[in-house]
């Protein structure tokens, strides 16, 4: 329950460790302490259901979500081009960010601003997400 918790609160937004913890796990894995599989989909789970809350947010409230206090570090201009990028390359953008904590949850809210349609957003997100996750417990 502490890995998806730890994983969602990442993955919408909140500056957590989710890599460090995620190689942690990968750690005590290989020692026996946990499941590895189990550990994998518990934190694809958590970082997808945080990033997918990240982007129905920004899809229902729009730019009124910008007013909100831990959504005002996202600059204007920074979100015009990360919207930019997004619609342009989906695909890559959307799965190499999932390995930038500190970028990913700007392009789940851009992508729900943007109305990107939510199954191409869903496809690439969960692949990008069960990769980094992977990698990350691997290299624990």
């Amino acid at each position: 329950m502490a890995v998806f918790l730890f994983a969602f609160l990442g993955a919408l937004a909140l500056p957590l460790p989710t890599g460090s913890m995620m190689i942690a796990v990968g750690f005590f894995s290989s020692l026996g302490y946990f499941d590895f599989w189990w550990m994998l989909a518990i934190g694809v789970a958590g970082n997808v259901v945080g990033d997918h809350t990240g982007y129905w947010l920004a899809h229902r409230l729009g730019m009124r979500l910008m007013r909100f206090p831990g959504f005002r570090r996202f600059r204007q201009t920074k979100l015009l081009q990360v919207e930019r990028q997004v619609l342009r390359h989906p695909g890559p953008v959307i799965v190499f960010t999932r390995f930038m904590t500190a970028v990913a949850p700007s392009v789940n809210i851009v992508a729900g601003l943007a109305r990107m349609p939510y199954l191409s957003y869903t496809v690439y997100e969960v692949f990008g997400e069960a990769l980094e996750v992977a990698v990350a417990i691997v290299l624990g």
